[in-house]
């Protein structure tokens, strides 16, 4: 069971207690863009909190009406 590799390294999960997580269940997909964006900017994905968050919601929420053309 569990991933196969054709080395004999062990890998470990590691989930450090400060790593940023969402409060609500239905906004994991938020949490998961504005993680990426923080990581594509080379900033702390640590400092991301639920205000960060919202922040980024009404951001995308912005940008996708925008180009809401391209769905016609």
């Amino acid at each position: 069971m569990g991933v196969q590799t054709d080395t004999d390294i062990q890998w470990t999960i590691v989930r450090p207690k400060d790593f940023p997580k969402q409060s609500l269940s239905g906004e994991s997909g938020v949490y998961a863009i504005a993680a990426a964006a923080f990581t594509l900017a080379d900033r702390d994905v640590y400092t991301l909190n639920d205000a960060i968050v919202a922040d980024f919601r009404k951001f995308f929420t912005c940008c996708l009406w925008d180009q809401s053309w391209l769905l016609d």
